[in-house]
């Protein structure tokens, strides 16, 4: 998957976030944390027929402060770099 069709993807699983939270999300980190982000924790992979993919569903690492979960794609963008080193 190139890294536009991931991004549009991301955006059509993400869309209920504000572009500042995508960002935090697409850096691993919850959308909801401020002001120091925390980490977010994979908890299960499914295919979601919602989205058509197989989706993490996700959660702040910080489990006494933050009561965020959600969603994000499973897959990841090819930078083109997979095998640069075992060439």
């Amino acid at each position: 998957m190139a890294i536009a069709e991931w991004s549009m993807l991301f955006n059509r699983v993400t869309a209920e976030y504000t572009e500042e939270q995508r960002d935090a999300l697409a850096k691993g980190l919850c959308p909801n944390c401020h002001p120091t982000p925390m980490p977010y924790r994979i908890m299960e992979t499914f295919y979601s027929e919602q989205f058509q993919t197989r989706v993490h569903r996700v959660k702040c690492f910080n489990l006494a402060g933050c009561d965020w979960d959600g969603y994000i794609p499973a897959t990841r963008p090819e930078t083109g770099w997979d095998d640069f080193f075992h060439s």
